[in-house]
């Protein structure tokens, strides 16, 4: 099935009213999904869980707030062990809401 390409003038597109963005992270991580890119071992893994934690939980990340809403953190290169590990330095108990499967994690914020 194809689709036909939708056209829409400036003026249209001007004059008609959008929704705000919604932002996960306040001004800094759009809803929708979003790439982490960067050299080998700079923590890029480490990030993004601590990050996950704090918008699982609603609480605010580096003084911005975010926006709680359900989590999915891809771990495909970690086992279990090894998540298990860094989820243990960073929070000392992990919310209920949370739940764990391999080879990801999904933070749910029900």
């Amino acid at each position: 099935m194809s689709q036909k390409l939708q056209l829409v003038d400036a003026d249209t597109l001007l004059s008609t009213p959008m929704e705000k963005t919604l932002f996960i992270v306040d001004s800094l991580i759009p809803q929708g999904v979003s790439m982490l890119c960067g050299s080998g071992k700079i923590g890029k893994s480490w990030l993004m869980l601590w990050l996950g934690l704090k918008v699982a939980e609603g609480k605010p990340l580096w003084d911005l707030p975010t926006h709680q809403c359900d989590v999915l953190y891809l771990c495909l290169e970690d086992t279990r062990v090894r998540i298990q590990e860094r989820l243990y330095k960073l929070t000392d108990e992990a919310p209920q809401e949370k739940t764990v499967c391999t080879p990801a994690i999904m933070m749910t914020s029900r």
